[in-house]
């Protein structure tokens, strides 16, 4: 019966397919001229392993085609075999049938798993249009400004890509049409894009010529006009050339944008080419001192906004000539101004040779014959000659392109050549200020070089090499994402290079990032553009455990206190850091588990944690279980830093915090306290280093709401607490390190909440002390010590496996204060001792031991007693490696 009843139902799935596959053969024979026939609707999976529903449903939604060929389907099997070897079924063999004996496409699957027990589904396949998810990532970067070059930046999902043999095409847009010819990934702006919006369409082809993805990506805003300056046209000089006659200028003032009204604009009056002092108003009366010399003006533009145009000259086509007129005292008082009309350029000219021994031998030396030869000009240098026409002094710069240099910057610049004679020297020296100025304004590797020019109107050319960036390479990258490294480094593709700016980033990401980066420069591929190659150090996936024992406050605790930490790196590809501890000290056990994540390339840090603990009180035995406590705890925390300097630094964190605890009776099982606490924390720590002295201040503000039930209870309380460090060094040697906390408030609910109160010191451990009668709700300490490490000892040589021991004597709790209800305690030293340290023994362990004697008062005596045994203390922490150092 129940092969009957399968016969019939394979019979009734035959008919029903082939009705199905009749319409579908037909329209594959429409559509197989194009290479693409249309795909089948559904396929036939068989397969002899236990597959379950719920992953058959999530694999189901990934089977799309667009068409129906092969090697279309074929590529449906490397999907699903990557899927089960997710889920550890790893397929071993395939076999595709395009119509098997139901008429329909089949895939048989063999895997690791199989049972021999044949099985099979239909996956129904939906119609994929277009798979955008392709391109995991697009940008356009650059400035919005005509002239400006667009970069466009993606990323490729090759898991995602069907063929091989695809091919990415690239179209800009403007206004959503096509640019004719733009079809790079960098576009330069132009004229007709002002005011515009500029897209670009990122398509990928396959080999037969089929639409696999689209995106189109959009830059916010329209394209600005490029800065234009402004220009003079038909100047003239008017007037006759006769001592005492007024000449007066006629020209036309002209600018791109009509709102740039002429403000300013710079005239210069000349002598044969001199300048003459004071001729710098728009008319100029000739005196006697000008018979015979021929007069001509010249006039660099300038808008309202500063901007300043190329310079204009007009001369006068007669010498000036003498008539027997009478000369008023005013031009008299003109002749005298204009005996000294030269002005001084110390701030740029060289002293004696201008050049180098290399420049030297480019000079050519013109005697007058030539100067007749050659037209009257002066060659000062290959390509570089001196008009006759033009004045002998400078009288202006024009700097091309200049978008770097603030215009203040240029015109004192300018103010200073003005006057000057013209010469190798001096060009030489205008180009080392203008190359000085892009060094203190940090861009470094931009500059200014001398191009080909006659110097015709006394106005001096230069052409600005202003260094963008060209391309941003990743390299080394394994788990972190691309996206995320672009993001962090806040530098874009086309932005003008500044080695401080690039220098702030790496430092700023390396500060506040476990994965660490270094950058190398290479040239561009075009001129004036530099690649930056971004090296990523990321740590190990997972960095398994590391262990901890040691014998702190023993006395109290049972001396097996011990901890083990997981950290796992980059599980969101964001360089964030997992951290698992689990701690046991005999009377009580915790496990926590904190998150910690940068958030933006300006240094945001987010981090979130949770912690929990079981107390049992102990007596003497720690075997015997008194009352038992337990702690729930969560934290949320961001840092920002708002000032980042090179010695110096000041962040602003805050964070806020909940927990949860109560105390119960083991045996009864019954509630004998029940509290939760609210923790709201704002801190503004302070970092200052030199490379000898570092020091840290760490100031914080508290608010504390704690709600009792058992017995009902509520208080809020204030604090205001902080640690501070310095480290000083003092020779190759020694190292001074002191250490120090200070605590205020003036709520003395505070002694009700151990972990929030201040120890200033106690009997015997000094460096592990338990909060007890020398705590208190206000109060202070400072600990000193000098520390030093025997690998800086030339006399002693040390292992391979200890490559550093550091021996140090210390004084705990010097000059401590603390108020505990109505008594006070000042200035005692709490105790002194001395310890050496072993950060690192076979790269696995670290080790610190140390021994102490109390200094306290006879008011600690009978504790001192019950410490005796805890004068020498020690921690061994081990950590255990992934793999060896040659992997």
């Amino acid at each position: 019966m129940k092969q009957a009843f399968v016969t019939i139902s394979r019979i009734l799935m035959c008919v029903l397919c082939g009705g199905f596959m009749g319409a579908s053969v037909y329209a594959q024979t429409n559509n197989a001229a194009d290479g693409c026939p249309e795909p089948p609707s559904v396929i036939h999976l068989h397969y002899q392993f236990d597959w379950q529903p719920l992953d058959q449903k999530r694999l189901m939604g990934e089977f799309k085609l667009k068409c129906g060929l092969p090697s279309d389907v074929d590529w449906l099997v490397g999907m699903t075999a990557a899927a089960l070897n997710k889920q550890n079924v790893q397929v071993i063999g395939s076999q595709l049938s395009m119509k098997d004996d139901y008429g329909q496409v089949s895939i048989r699957l063999q895997t690791d798993k199989d049972d021999g027990q044949p099985r099979s589904v239909l996956f129904p396949v939906k119609y994929l249009e277009k798979d955008n998810k392709i391109f995991s990532y697009s940008e356009v970067t650059g400035v919005l400004r005509e002239e400006q070059t667009l970069v466009l930046r993606y990323v490729v999902d090759d898991g995602r890509v069907r063929d091989p043999n695809s091919e990415i095409m690239v179209q800009w847009l403007r206004n959503d049409k096509i640019v004719p010819g733009a079809t790079k990934s960098r576009y330069k702006l132009t004229a007709a894009d002002v005011g515009t919006q500029i897209a670009v369409r990122l398509t990928m082809l396959d080999s037969r010529g089929e639409v696999q993805a689209e995106n189109v990506v959009r830059k916010d805003g329209l394209i600005a006009m490029v800065v234009s300056p402004p220009e003079i046209r038909n100047l003239q000089i008017v007037g006759d050339a006769v001592v005492g006659k007024l000449l007066s200028l006629s020209y036309d003032y002209s600018d791109r944008n009509p709102t740039d009204a002429e403000e300013n604009s710079k005239i210069i009056w000349l002598r044969d080419g001199y300048v003459i002092k004071g001729g710098s108003g728009p008319s100029y009366q000739i005196v006697p001192q000008d018979v015979g010399k021929r007069l001509s003006v010249q006039i660099t533009p300038r808008n309202v906004r500063g901007e300043t145009g190329k310079t204009s000259l007009a001369s006068m086509q007669r010498a000036v000539e003498d008539e027997l007129i009478t000369l008023r005292p005013d031009i008299l008082a003109g002749v005298e101004a204009t005996e000294n009309a030269e002005q001084p350029f110390e701030a740029l000219a060289p002293e004696l040779t201008p050049l180098d021994d290399t420049a030297q031998d480019d000079i050519q030396l013109v005697s007058d014959d030539d100067r007749a030869r050659e037209g009257a000009s002066i060659n000062l240098t290959r390509g570089l000659q001196l008009s006759d026409l033009s004045p002998r002094q400078f009288t202006g710069l024009d700097l091309d392109k200049n978008d770097l240099l603030p215009q203040h910057v240029v015109d004192d610049i300018e103010a200073k050549m003005i006057g000057q004679e013209i010469s190798l020297g001096s060009i030489k020296a205008v180009i080392e200020a203008v190359n000085e100025a892009f060094r203190e304004e940090e861009f470094e590797l931009s500059r200014a070089l001398l191009p080909e020019q006659i110097i015709a109107d006394g106005r001096l050319k230069l052409q600005l090499v202003q260094t963008t960036i060209g391309q941003i390479k990743i390299e080394d990258r394994d788990r972190m994402t691309e996206s995320f490294v672009y993001n962090h480094l806040g530098l874009n593709e086309g932005d003008y290079i500044s080695l401080a700016q690039l220098e702030r980033s790496i430092r700023l990401f390396n500060a506040g990032n476990k994965s660490k980066l270094t950058t190398e420069l290479a040239p561009g591929e075009n001129f004036g553009e530099t690649d930056i190659f971004v090296q990523v150090n990321e740590p190990d996936a997972i960095e398994l455990p590391s262990f901890s024992v040691d014998n702190y406050a023993n006395e109290v605790s049972d001396w097996r206190n011990n901890s083990a930490t997981v950290l796992f790196n980059n599980l969101l590809g964001k360089d964030d850091e997992t951290t698992v501890t689990y701690s046991d000290s005999g009377g009580s056990n915790s496990y926590s588990v904190l998150l910690s994540m940068p958030l933006s390339y300006k240094g945001t840090n987010f981090s979130a944690s949770y912690a929990g603990s079981e107390t049992k009180t102990v007596s003497g035995n720690p075997d015997t279980v008194g009352y038992r406590g337990t702690s729930n705890s969560f934290s949320l925390a961001l840092s920002h830093p708002i000032i980042f300097e090179d010695q110096y630094s000041v962040y602003l964190s805050g964070s806020y915090g909940q927990s949860f605890n109560d105390l119960t009776q083991p045996i009864s099982g019954d509630l004998l306290s029940e509290s939760r606490g609210r923790k709201l924390t704002l801190s503004m720590p302070f970092s200052y280093s030199n490379g000898l002295t570092t020091v840290s201040v760490a100031p914080n503000w508290h608010i504390i709401n704690t709600v009792t039930a058992i017995p009902p209870l509520e208080v809020w309380v204030q604090k205001f607490d902080g640690d501070v460090s310095v480290s000083q060094y003092l020779n190759e040697r020694w190292t001074a390190n002191l250490r120090g906390k200070f605590l205020y408030t003036r709520s003395r609910h505070m002694l009700n909440m151990p972990g929030e109160i201040l120890s200033v010191g106690g009997p015997s451990s000094v460096r592990a002390y338990q909060p007890s009668e020398s705590s208190g709700y206000q109060g202070y300490f400072v600990s000193g010590e000098f520390r030093t490490d025997l690998a800086n000892w030339e006399t002693i040589e040390l292992p391979d496996y200890a490559p550093n021991i550091q021996p140090y004597i210390f004084v705990d709790h010097m000059l401590a204060h603390s108020q505990y209800k109505k008594s006070t305690r000042a200035d005692y030293w709490s105790g002194y001792g001395a310890g050496v340290s072993i950060p690192s023994i076979f790269d696995v362990f670290s080790f610190d031991a140390y021994w102490s004697e109390p200094l306290d008062g006879a008011v600690h005596e009978a504790e001192k007693e019950a410490y005796d045994d805890q004068l020498i203390q020690f921690s061994l922490n081990a950590r255990i490696p992934l793999q060896s150092e040659d992997e």
